[in-house]
């Protein structure tokens, strides 16, 4: 969808203009489609204000505030969500959308962060060129996306001499309070290192989606347990180890089987 004057070169792209009425509908149209262990990608770029507590996206005609958000959302219980709103003063979505198996993205920390923000564009470089691919299994993450996005977008200010007046923040643990330094091995960081685009071709096999959402949320049960070791008695951190291991190289296989990739 598109905002106010959109790029003429953009128009094959485009599906209609991003009035209420139309977002609203595509969210329908959506959760019509999707089924369970999907993920659900949704990405905001424009302006938004906050007015006391309601943050809102600016669009053509009424705007949508965050709670309109959480309304649109609610279907999508049974898929994984990552939901970016890279607009300015948009940190408030971040608590007002958490949720379980919800991963949200805000270009800003604070609501009094209203300048027009680069983050959006860096995240798009992250997706469309793979230079955030750390780990070079063929997809970006959330989490490679954001770390990617975030750290350019303060080099682009180091270059310019300029006070930076945005700053990237990711909650996916649920509890609302976003982190500006989430990783693998911290509270937020884990289900936005699941959430992966690109990595494994489309096959017409349909288990191949959920096996393979199964083995990266195995994987990061595997960092998880590794961060944990030094506070757990050795023999439960070895049998639970094994069990998550052995369940892993089970799922690699049956992703193998169905014809998925293992990265």
């Amino acid at each position: 969808m598109a905002g106010r004057g959109h790029d003429a070169r953009a128009r094959g792209r485009i599906a209609a203009r991003s009035t209420r009425e139309n977002v609203e509908r595509a969210f329908t149209d959506l959760a019509a489609r999707v089924a369970p262990g999907d993920q659900v990608w949704v990405v905001l770029v424009g302006h938004g204000s906050s007015e006391g507590d309601a943050p809102r996206f600016n669009l053509p005609g009424p705007d949508m505030t965050a709670a309109d958000f959480a309304r649109l959302l609610a279907p999508f219980r049974q898929q994984s969500v990552a939901f970016v709103d890279a607009s300015s003063a948009s940190a408030d979505f971040a608590k007002a959308l958490a949720g379980p198996n919800r991963a949200i993205v805000t270009a800003t920390k604070a609501a009094g962060e209203r300048n027009a923000t680069r983050f959006a564009r860096y995240f798009a470089a992250a997706l469309a060129t793979g230079a955030a691919d750390l780990d070079k299994d063929g997809g970006v993450s959330l989490l490679e996306a954001f770390t990617y996005a975030q750290r350019e977008t303060a080099r682009s200010y180091e270059v310019e001499n300029r006070l930076q007046t945005e700053h990237a923040q990711l909650d996916d643990d649920g509890d609302g309070n976003a982190s500006t330094t989430p990783s693998v091995d911290a509270p937020d960081g884990r289900l936005a290192a699941s959430l992966v685009l690109g990595g494994v071709p489309a096959s017409a096999d349909p288990r191949v989606g959920p096996l393979v959402a199964k083995r990266r949320a195995l994987e990061l049960q595997v960092a998880d347990l590794r961060r944990r070791r030094a506070s757990m008695d050795s023999t439960a951190y070895w049998q639970q180890m094994e069990t998550v291991l052995v369940d892993l190289a089970r799922t690699a296989h049956a992703v193998r089987a169905a014809g998925g990739v293992q990265p």
